[in-house]
């Protein structure tokens, strides 16, 4: 039988989700949590994507299979025994084809960033020194942009496994907020790997003149690299929402 659950996670002290040699992940520490409480040795969760070192998820969802019903209070058992930065909200079960990452329609990230040093912030929001400097007008055009283009290899980190580079990007929106002061959201059906903090970092350049909207706009028409790349640090960076049909 196959289930699903929802989860949250501080990603500070993690290695990302995936499981990896010699780093501690929030996928490692999941199953042998799971493990504890289910008593099955083999069992593996497959998460609805991948995030990198440091980088949060406000909601998160993953399947795993197991042969009989859970456990009553299944939420409360694994909530108690997964560290402070991980928190699960509700499983469920689903049909045995159903798929976390494969079904997934569209996922949402978030990247947050401050004007000035805050230690209320540490580890949540990039602190851009240069934020006085930054045209917002500027930097929405940028983001607007990419709407226009379904090829991103410009925003995609060197050495990538990814067999291509086509992603339907629905939304990039710069607001200012309350909080952190300025939030990019992006929602597409996928991203590339390091593309978000790639595109946060080339919006910041744009304004603050390190790069025009001019050569943006060549660099996505080529699908060749921008003369000046900024990716951005991963502690500013939340996946807030995926999407199942």
């Amino acid at each position: 039988m196959r289930y699903f659950f929802e989860c949250s996670f501080d990603g500070t002290p993690f290695h990302g989700w995936q499981r990896q040699a010699g780093q501690v992940s929030v996928q490692e520490i999941m199953e042998n949590t799971l493990k504890i409480i289910l008593r099955v040795p083999g069992l593996e969760i497959t998460g609805c994507g991948r995030t990198d070192s440091g980088v949060h998820a406000e909601q998160f969802f993953a399947h795993f299979d197991h042969g009989a019903d859970l456990p009553p209070g299944l939420e409360y058992h694994w909530n108690a025994i997964l560290p402070r930065e991980i928190a699960v909200h509700r499983v469920w079960r689903v049909g045995d084809g159903s798929h976390a990452r494969y079904d997934a329609v569209s996922r949402t990230y978030q990247y947050h960033i401050h004007r000035s040093k805050s230690p209320f912030l540490v580890n949540r929001s990039f602190c851009y020194r240069q934020y006085d400097r930054l045209d917002l007008d500027l930097i929405q055009q940028a983001a607007s942009l990419l709407l226009q283009y379904s090829e991103f290899l410009p925003f995609c980190r060197s050495h990538s496994s990814a067999s291509h580079y086509g992603v339907r990007l629905q939304q990039a929106e710069w607001k200012e907020e309350k909080g952190p002061a300025l939030v990019l959201t992006l929602t597409a059906n996928r991203f590339l790997r390091g593309m978000v903090r790639l595109i946060t970092g080339m919006c910041l350049n744009v304004g603050t003149g390190a790069v025009s909207i001019e050569e943006v706009k060549h660099s996505l028409d080529t699908q060749t690299l921008l003369p000046k790349s900024f990716s951005v640090p991963a502690h500013g960076l939340y996946l807030t929402a995926v999407s199942y049909m």
